[in-house]
């Protein structure tokens, strides 16, 4: 229950009506600033430069690109992308290269292969598409 004399009080039956005109009132208040202050003056001359610390430790490999490629679906809105054997299963993105809203799904992936679709909005293959394939080291 709100106290009498609070801002919530101010306004009879709306309570919050009066929250609201103190807040926008203590906001629009410029702030209080203590007359002990230091005196600022310019910044003096930098230090000198410390001396050089020891190296540190090799951190992990970084994720090292395997392969990547500009590929053209054909006239069934399939392709199957041959990237090579490699020891595990890639990550393997794509991007589909086109002014039109398009989706591509990668499946299934192997470690020498995947296969490509590009589809529009409304759920059908789209043929003759340009997609960019990269395929990654897993991590």
């Amino acid at each position: 229950m709100a106290n009498r004399n609070s801002p919530a009080r101010s306004v009879p039956g709306e309570p919050l009506l009066g929250l609201l005109r103190w807040q926008a009132y203590e906001t629009r208040r410029t702030t209080r600033r203590s007359t002990a202050t230091s005196a600022t003056g310019e910044p003096g001359p930098q230090g000198p430069v410390g001396p050089t610390g020891p190296q540190g430790p090799q951190g992990e490999p970084g994720v090292s690109m395997l392969a990547t490629e500009l590929v053209n679906v054909g006239p069934t809105g399939t392709i199957v992308w041959n990237y090579g054997p490699f020891p595990a299963v890639p990550v393997v993105t794509a991007t589909v290269v086109s002014s039109n809203p398009r989706f591509v799904t990668v499946n299934p992936i192997n470690t020498t292969s995947a296969t490509i679709r590009v589809w529009d909005i409304t759920g059908a293959l789209v043929p003759n598409v340009s997609v960019r394939m990269a395929a990654f080291k897993a991590p």
